[in-house]
């Protein structure tokens, strides 16, 4: 008997002496988070981020060759890839003979030479024609062109009537979408038929958008075109006009002709040359390409991301924190991050900007509630953190858990 209170007793401290670890411990906890939410911003709602440059071409065109692949470094000016160049070669050779031919006529004009053969004459008509009629046939498939994805564009638009906005009378894909909460809302639609419809929508919206732009290039290349098709009447008229100096002098007015033509050619010569030039596709900035898109003998479109070049030595981190502790971040405050990439491993930066508007606000779909129930949600703010690598090969994209020190 007396050994079984001896055992409760001892027990009863044993529990006693858990109980005081459990309370401290807790309390150790809780006063380390009530410490963490007064000094610290924290979130896992981040990622590393990097100016990521995407390289095209400013011509459409054949692709001849890659220089580069995914990893390699390059340096501002390397040749990344080059285009098909066979046509732009001839188109600057005989730009070139034509400002030749030019410049050659203004000496003859300016040195009061008269004498001049029919049959050169006759050359240089026949070359102004080939360079007009060139310029035209390009602009008639140019033209074509146009007209295939203008038919394509307005196929489309007849596709979209219920989603012009009668306020604005414009295409708005938050308007459609509107369309559809209020649809779902009335239960017209089911979950599965809004998802069916809402991913339509935005399909329709960005096979817009990218018919607009694709017109819209084709549109500035008719327009250079037509300049070409300018110089080359202005050189056709000179051409002819070489003939009625055959048995005359030259007057103020035809070495102003004359030196009109020399603009012209040199102006088709500049263009042509630019042309030729923009054929090998070169790196605007140092850095890694992460991305290859096209492929030796593909054909690429004008404005087309071909490749995609990023500095990893410029990476920063962007974490999405919320409206409500805003307030409290402040520049060049110090932040510690977390990698799940590397676990274990403590990364540091500090507050280089917060943003002027919350990551909802560029959203391809508003977040507005057009059901009339409306329930209040949270927004984020992005806030841009520089990056201590450590030496460690971190890249675009990786998720990052970041805790800034606040001093508010």
């Amino acid at each position: 008997m007396e050994k079984s209170v001896k055992s409760n007793k001892s027990k009863g401290k044993i529990i006693l002496a858990v109980g005081a670890v459990l309370v401290i411990a807790l309390g150790g906890f809780g006063v380390k988070y009530y410490v963490d939410q007064k000094n610290y911003v924290s979130t896992d709602d981040a990622k590393i981020t990097g100016d990521i440059l995407n390289v095209g071409s400013k011509l459409p065109g054949k692709v001849l060759k890659i220089n580069t692949t995914v990893g390699a470094n390059v340096k501002k000016g390397d040749v990344l890839f080059t285009l098909e160049a066979d046509q732009l070669q001839y188109q600057l050779n005989q730009a070139q003979a034509a400002l030749d031919v030019a410049k050659a006529q203004l000496t003859k004009v300016e040195s009061g030479a008269r004498a001049q053969e029919v049959a050169g004459a006759q050359s240089m008509v026949d070359q102004a024609t080939a360079s007009l009629n060139g310029a035209n046939t390009s602009k008639s498939n140019l033209q074509g062109t146009l007209n295939t994805l203008q038919s394509e564009y307005n196929k489309l638009v007849s596709q979209m009537d219920s989603f012009k906005d009668p306020s604005t009378g414009d295409y708005d894909a938050s308007y459609a979408m509107k369309q559809l909460d209020t649809a779902r809302a009335k239960n017209l639609l089911t979950e599965a038929q809004y998802t069916v419809k809402a991913q339509a929508v935005e399909q329709l919206f960005s096979s817009k958008t990218q018919l607009e732009n694709q017109i819209s290039q084709l549109q500035g290349q008719i327009k250079a075109i037509d300049a070409q098709i300018s110089a080359a009447k202005a050189g056709l008229e000179g051409a002819n006009s070489k003939l009625s100096l055959t048995n005359s002098g030259a007057s103020d007015k035809d070495v102003a002709i004359v030196e009109a033509q020399v603009r012209a050619a040199q102006a088709a010569f500049d263009l042509a040359k630019l042309n030729f030039e923009n054929s090998e596709i070169k790196a605007a900035q140092d850095g890694t390409v992460v991305q290859v898109n096209i492929h030796e003998g593909d054909m690429i479109a004008a404005g087309q991301a071909a490749i995609s070049v990023v500095d990893l030595g410029k990476l920063q981190v962007t974490a999405n924190v919320l409206e409500s502790d805003l307030e409290r971040i402040s520049a060049n405050e110090k932040v510690t991050m977390s990698v799940d990439a590397y676990p274990g491993v403590t990364f540091t930066g500090t507050v280089k900007e917060t943003g002027l508007a919350t990551t909802s606000t560029f959203s391809l779909f508003s977040t507005e509630n057009a059901s009339g129930n409306f329930t209040k949600v949270s927004q984020r703010v992005p806030v841009k953190i520089t990056l201590d690598s450590n030496g460690k090969a971190v890249i675009p994209g990786m998720s990052v858990e970041t805790k800034i020190k606040t001093t508010k």
